[in-house]
């Protein structure tokens, strides 16, 4: 079959009058073809794609999950102003005190960061009793009057919040509300944006034979004993049944660990040992 005897024409190659003849399918593909269009073919091809990509980045930005909306009940969290709505709560959140609870969104506001923790923890084996002392260094984000943070089946005592220079801050009020895990920290004045700030607390929990948080568990050693030992697991978000903490992956924070423990039993981490000091007595049983 020759070049001429076509039966399907593709593309005009200029105009007849110049080049005479058609360039059929077979010629699209040889090397050195060249294929032409029109001018007013060409803008309309390349219009049609502009509004393609326009339309796809509009469905893109329209459809994309946008952050969680934090709610506030009544008044916002005094200095506290973004990731607020006004629409209601189909349920008003209430704290243990039969308060209401101030903040009622599951995920918590962002007003804070903690930078470390130093942990101290002394379990009874035998009592299944806990009992902890925690400090909290903090950075504000933006003012506020207020630190939402997690705690589960925890009772939290002797909380104290302190500046940089260590001056202790007057506090408002502290409300739990165990239906979202959360501890409320109402404060008299407001934290400085780009401050650090220290808070202390004690607590006490109980070891419970699950599989969160800081919990009892057991084996049977070679001489078919059974020993209790207490340890721990904190994904996805269980390490607010240990200790207090900002629970959320983007509020990690690097942490210091004490424990105490009898003579006879010993303690496994997933880090080096700093030290180990023997003590007459502890202050936390």
């Amino acid at each position: 079959m020759s070049d001429h005897d076509v039966d399907d024409i593709a593309f005009l190659t200029g105009s007849p009058n110049e080049s005479g003849f058609m360039v059929n399918k077979r010629a699209m593909y040889e090397p050195g073809a060249v294929m032409v269009c029109s001018q007013k073919r060409a803008c309309c091809v390349v219009t049609l794609g502009f509004v393609a990509i326009i339309s796809v980045a509009l469905i893109v930005a329209f459809t994309k999950p946008g952050c969680p909306e934090a709610t506030y009940i009544g008044e916002p969290i005094p200095g506290h102003s973004s990731h607020a709505t006004n629409s209601p709560p189909t349920t008003v959140p209430t704290a243990t005190t039969g308060e209401e609870f101030p903040w009622a969104d599951v995920r918590l506001p962002f007003h804070v960061r903690p930078l470390y923790y130093d942990i101290v923890l002394h379990p009874n084996i035998t009592t299944r009793h806990v009992k902890g002392n925690l400090t909290i260094k903090l950075t504000a984000i933006e003012e506020t009057k207020a630190i939402i943070f997690h705690g589960r089946e925890l009772n939290v005592s002797l909380l104290t919040l302190h500046n940089k220079y260590e001056k202790q801050l007057k506090t408002d009020k502290f409300l739990e509300y165990p239906a979202h895990q959360q501890l409320y920290l109402g404060l008299d004045e407001t934290l400085r944006r780009g401050s650090n700030y220290t808070l202390r607390l004690s607590f006490e929990a109980h070891l419970k034979e699950g599989l969160e948080g800081f919990y009892l568990s057991s084996y049977i050693n070679g001489d078919g004993e059974k020993r209790y030992i207490a340890t721990t697991h904190f994904e996805p978000t269980a390490a607010r049944a240990a200790f207090p903490c900002f629970d959320e992956p983007h509020l990690k924070a690097k942490f210091h660990l004490k424990i105490y423990r009898e003579p006879d039993q010993f303690t496994l981490f997933n880090m080096p040992l700093l030290s180990s000091t023997s003590v007459a007595g502890s202050n936390l049983l």
